[in-house]
């Protein structure tokens, strides 16, 4: 090999090499610009826009594949019975104080649990926080929303899980409900 060929390897690996941190530098700043954290087992997500902010369960990704049919096509829920073991009120108490639940009333804070199909076990807890301002998030306590998510799931049973085909593969369905409200 000549040392043309040689200053020409040289070059692109360096170019290469430059391109590629240049590349990793720019996604590493973009991720972070759109305010994705991690805490007590919680992706924090902000959308400005929409003056939302989610705290996504960690476990949500493996709980987002649907159940599917022979076909691979996904299955609809028919019917579902859920039941709390505790009123929510009940459960909101035991956890945040009584100033905390009156701040979280003004977001119509929504759970989402996702339900494994097979198991009927809860699978990951999600919560939507709406009409959030920047500031307003700062408030959250995720260590006290993780011992909310885990009591949710220990005192939430499925009675009742029915789809309008038979499964061949099983997977999870999500269930809404809103949270921190008054009666």
């Amino acid at each position: 090999m000549g040392v043309q060929t040689v200053f020409k390897v040289f070059i692109m690996r360096n170019f290469f090499i430059l391109f590629a941190t240049f590349c990793g530098i720019f996604l590493f700043l973009e991720i972070n610009a759109q305010d994705n954290n991690l805490e007590n087992g919680f992706c924090i997500q902000a959308n400005q826009e929409r003056k939302e902010v989610y705290l996504t369960d960690i476990n949500e990704d493996q709980s987002n594949r649907s159940p599917r049919d022979s076909r691979n096509i996904p299955i609809n829920l028919s019917a579902i019975d859920v039941h709390f073991k505790k009123e929510r009120n009940e459960m909101e108490k035991s956890i945040f104080s009584e100033d905390e639940i009156i701040q979280l009333r003004k977001y119509r804070i929504v759970a989402t649990i996702y339900i494994n199909s097979k198991t009927k076990e809860i699978g990951a807890v999600s919560f939507l926080f709406r009409d959030v301002n920047n500031n307003d998030i700062k408030i959250v306590d995720t260590r006290k929303f993780a011992e909310y998510r885990e009591m949710l799931k220990s005192q939430i049973t499925v009675q009742t899980l029915e789809f309008e085909r038979e499964i061949k593969e099983h997977g999870y369905i999500s269930q809404s409900f809103r949270v921190f409200y008054e009666k």
